[in-house]
């Protein structure tokens, strides 16, 4: 394990570049970004780091960035095929943390996307949809850069170990 990195889940390693050396580049490159107009005027960056998804490791658990609201940005530093892992999407799935709607979750089937970005592609969601990284079965590595928005006011995650929990468990039923 290299120094800075943390273990999320089997063979998922996170570099933080907030607090580090390498911060002031990653803050002005998000600055000029292409997404920086779809974001509000009230969101600021509250994580910039590297994921890299080691060849065969685990998926992570189903979850949402930020109940709270927010945004989340992913951007590919290679082809990402199939067999590699990608974020997989539960569409739509905002609205049960938006409106609290039991009703249209449980009447809805679900819906999944796992968009295969090529190197530089830029994917944008909601901090609130559920989502996770699909377990590496490549020899390949997956690294991506992850950029969060959210509001000073509205910190992530925007709920507790058993909110988090409770969209795990919501998130495995409705796959």
């Amino acid at each position: 394990l290299k120094a800075g990195y943390r273990e999320s889940s089997r063979g998922r390693f996170h570099l933080s570049f907030l607090g580090t050396m390498l911060q002031d580049d990653a803050v002005v490159l998000q600055k000029s970004s292409p997404w920086r107009f779809l974001l509000g005027p009230e969101q600021s960056v509250s994580l910039i780091h590297l994921l890299d998804s080691k060849a065969k490791s685990a998926y992570q658990i189903w979850h949402a960035d930020n109940t709270a609201g927010g945004h989340t940005i992913v951007v590919a530093m290679r082809d990402i095929e199939d067999d590699m892992g990608p974020t997989c999407l539960q569409l739509e799935s905002h609205k049960l943390i938006q409106y609290s709607d039991y009703f249209w979750a449980y009447f809805n089937p679900t819906r999944i996307a796992r968009p295969l970005l090529k190197k530089g592609d830029v994917l944008v969601y909601s901090s609130k949809v559920l989502h996770r990284g699909e377990a590496n079965l490549s020899q390949k590595d997956r690294p991506v850069i992850v950029y969060r928005y959210d509001d000073p006011a509205t910190p992530a995650p925007g709920t507790n170990f058993i909110g988090t929990q409770a969209l795990a468990w919501y998130g495995w039923a409705r796959a």
